[in-house]
């Protein structure tokens, strides 16, 4: 592996190229950038960095895609932005990629407009990870077959197509999301091991499946527009879905509710205030365990 500064490897990032690809480096010192970059797609590739990475409002083009790369600090991404595409390099539908890397601190701050969306997959680790805030038009932030540490925060994001969490990912930190507008929030094949509290925002579906969630599940005025689904999932403590939030004045709503094959090891609990679930079906066939309140 060749030892580089960041000069170095911003040269490198920077240049024209369709797309370029930045491998086996190991970068010395701070990176920290606000150029555009010129090529259509930049892999970064078997790489170290060994202090804070910063990037600011930089236009990624077509995007980034980092591949076994280790982040010893931090990697923040800043009033960034990535709107253009290419058939080749954006083949997989993401702007944004960490495909199994190491992250001691990924940032998302100020108004970031990631067009196609952020993907972190592929056995990657992320210690602490924060979100304030990011736009997509067109895409997901997705956590697949991954782990997240210590810290998951996510707030004032707006993601046309979902916030997921799938393939086996662990989650060992407590989960917040504040204030997200998305098409839905799933969690899927998926284990949990801390509290998760979601708070108001704009939900189309929420979407529970295979997964286990080891502590209290709790929403607050979340606007449910479509369904809530939850199938072949354990709750090893409770889930409270509470609709008002009197001292934020936030409403929340379930519209469809469908619970099959679920495991409620202490309570499901639905604190209405007097709002109407338009349609609630328990499919009573399938292994359905705990206690259901609808208050």
């Amino acid at each position: 592996m060749q030892q580089i500064n960041s000069v170095d490897f911003l040269k490198n990032f920077h240049k024209n190229g369709n797309p370029i690809l930045i491998e086996d480096k190991e970068i010395m010192n701070r990176v920290d950038t606000q150029r555009k970059v010129l090529a259509t797609g930049v892999i970064i590739k078997d790489c170290i960095f060994n202090e804070s990475v910063i990037f600011e409002n930089v236009d990624f083009n077509c995007g980034v895609k980092f591949i076994n790369c280790k982040f010893k600090k931090t990697l923040s991404i800043n009033k960034c932005k990535s709107n253009n595409y290419d058939q080749v390099f954006n083949f997989d539908g993401y702007h944004i990629e960490f495909i199994n890397t190491e992250i001691e601190g990924l940032y998302f701050n100020g108004s970031n407009i990631i067009e196609r969306g952020v993907r972190i997959s592929e056995k990657s680790r992320i210690n602490r990870l924060q979100v304030r805030s990011i736009y997509s038009a067109m895409g997901s932030f997705a956590i697949n077959d991954s782990t997240i540490e210590t810290q998951f925060d996510i707030s004032q994001a707006k993601l046309i197509n979902d916030v997921e969490i799938r393939n086996n990912s662990i989650i060992n930190s407590k989960v917040r999301f504040e204030n997200i507008t998305t098409g839905s929030i799933v969690f899927t094949e998926s284990t949990f091991e801390k509290d998760i509290h979601i708070w108001a925002g704009k939900v189309g579906s929420l979407i529970f499946n295979d997964g286990v969630f080891k502590d209290d599940l709790n929403i607050t005025a979340v606007p449910i527009s479509s369904s809530t689904t939850i199938f072949r999932t354990e709750f090893k403590k409770s889930i409270i879905f509470k609709l008002q939030d009197d001292t934020n004045k936030k409403t929340g709503s379930l519209n469809q509710v469908y619970i099959s094959s679920g495991k409620f090891n202490e309570q499901f609990i639905v604190n209405g205030n007097d709002e109407i679930i338009n349609e609630l079906t328990i499919n009573f066939s399938q292994q359905l365990e705990g206690a259901l309140y609808f208050d």
